[in-house]
């Protein structure tokens, strides 16, 4: 009968079935997720964490070149600069605002 279920050549296919706990646990996170509170609050996150990895890709951000705190918080204030410094020429190189990536999925949804 496994043909009759997956087409998978190795792997069946699974179920996991939490206790109730968990899974009432798992519920109330999703329903968190959905208000807009922690939409708000993602997207703050996000905006930091985009800020970090543009940070760590352009200046090394991950390693400080200097023994000690204040050289090391003068070189985090340099890579601010330096960051502003880009975004600024990238704004000017293009001043208007880039449109929203819709995944394929979501318009394929709005069209039908």
């Amino acid at each position: 009968m496994r043909d009759q279920c997956t087409r998978a050549e190795r792997e069946p296919r699974t179920v996991t079935v939490r206790e109730q706990v968990y899974h009432e646990a798992m519920q109330a996170a999703r329903q968190r997720q959905a208000t807009p509170a922690f939409k708000k609050a993602s997207a703050i996150r996000a905006g930091i964490e985009s800020t970090i990895s543009q940070g760590v890709r352009a200046a090394d951000l991950h390693r400080t070149r200097s023994i000690g705190l204040a050289k090391t918080h003068l070189q985090h204030i340099v890579i601010a600069v330096v960051l502003n410094l880009i975004r600024v020429v990238a704004w000017l190189a293009n001043p208007q605002p880039t449109a929203q990536r819709i995944p394929p999925l979501q318009a394929f949804a709005a069209a039908g």
